[in-house]
């Protein structure tokens, strides 16, 4: 009975997602996880995010970009796909166009987005800091 519960879906989704919250080689395992429940399910946001997460962790940014554009094909506005392609995107020095078209359909997606709303307060920040070395006018 047992060995029929660890296989069911949802505790295959948490074996993985507990692999990948441990990190360092059990990223691996994670990731075989994901290929078998791929392989079983076939292709879903959830599963192609956990994929490339678990590439993320392992330095594997180009691969992780291929799985993420295939989730995005599958739903342009997963947020949690969405904020994870915006992250390998600038990793990977895509273009700016291409990271702010990201984060528009993340917007369009999802506009009260943790990811959004911090990533607003670092623009405020940004801009406050800024403006203490702006020249002055003298008049």
């Amino acid at each position: 009975m047992q060995a029929a519960d660890e296989d069911a879906l949802p505790c295959q989704l948490a074996t993985a997602l507990f692999n990948l919250t441990k990190g360092g080689e059990q990223l691996q395992e994670a990731l075989n996880i994901y290929e078998e429940l791929k392989e079983r399910h076939g292709s879903t946001t959830i599963i192609l995010n956990g994929q490339a997460v678990a590439l993320i962790g392992m330095n594997r940014w180009q691969e992780a970009e291929a799985i993420l554009q295939e989730a995005i094909d599958l739903d342009s506005s997963n947020a949690d796909v969405l904020v994870n392609m915006i992250m390998v995107s600038q990793h990977l020095s895509k273009p700016v166009e291409t990271i702010n078209r990201l984060i528009s359909q993340l917007k369009d997606a999802n506009k009260d987005h943790l990811f959004l709303r911090e990533y607003a307060a670092k623009e405020e920040e940004f801009l406050r800091c800024a403006q203490q070395y702006a020249p002055s006018v003298c008049g």
